[in-house]
């Protein structure tokens, strides 16, 4: 006869042996850990996702708006206008004034050429008011009726005005031509000046040509 301690260690192997094979699979006992897992994954990359696109979403595209109603509205795109940049007016222009020419053919006396070999006249022509320029130009003849030759240089040749303002030839000073006997030359000369209306402007004239030749004073009103 066996043994009834030997019965009893049998009796717990086999209930031992019969808990390991009912002991369920490692993926069953972690699967919802597991499926929680990989839902939170999908919901992190669908919120990345979706924060990349509205941050990188270029301006002036068009967006797209979703009707809220049931009905089947087609989706129209919304255009953002661009930005509309001001422009300045074109510049307006004013015009030039045309230069003034006004005939004088004045002549203007010699004080002191009587007799002498070295004699001049001075024929004032036209003078040109230019406005562009903030100038008056005098064109005159100058006729030698002396005996001699001579090179003639301006030592006076001035306009003043009313208050006393003297306005000089440019080129007095500077010599003009050598005018022979019977000889008539052309010249100009240029002045720093645009005359007032109703204003007299005094001219003052005289000639070095070896010797000293003054003329008479003229007034001018340019109106």
């Amino acid at each position: 006869m066996q043994d009834p301690k030997g019965y009893k260690g049998e009796e717990e192997f086999y209930s031992r042996q019969g808990k390991l094979d009912v002991k369920r699979p490692i993926w069953r006992r972690y699967l919802w850990p597991l499926i929680a897992c990989i839902a939170l994954l999908l919901v992190v990359v669908f919120a990345s996702t979706t924060i990349y696109l509205l941050v990188n979403h270029a301006p002036g595209t068009p967006v797209v708006t979703v009707p809220q109603t049931g009905a089947a509205t087609p989706m129209v795109p919304t255009q953002i206008p661009p930005t509309l940049v001001p422009t300045a007016p074109p510049a307006t222009l004013t015009p030039t004034p045309t230069p003034k020419i006004i005939p004088e053919n004045r002549n203007i006396p010699c004080l002191n050429c009587q007799g002498g070999n070295y004699a001049l006249t001075l024929k004032v022509s036209t003078i040109t008011i230019d406005y562009a320029n903030q100038q008056t130009i005098m064109k005159y003849t100058l006729t030698n009726i002396g005996t001699v030759g001579c090179t003639v240089i301006f030592d006076k040749l001035e306009f003043q005005d009313d208050n006393g303002t003297i306005f000089k030839a440019q080129n007095v000073g500077q010599s003009i031509v050598d005018i022979a006997v019977t000889n008539s030359f052309i010249a100009s000369s240029t002045f720093d000046l645009i005359p007032q209306p109703n204003t007299h402007y005094l001219l003052t004239t005289s000639i070095d040509c070896t010797n000293r030749i003054d003329f008479k004073n003229q007034d001018f009103v340019f109106n």
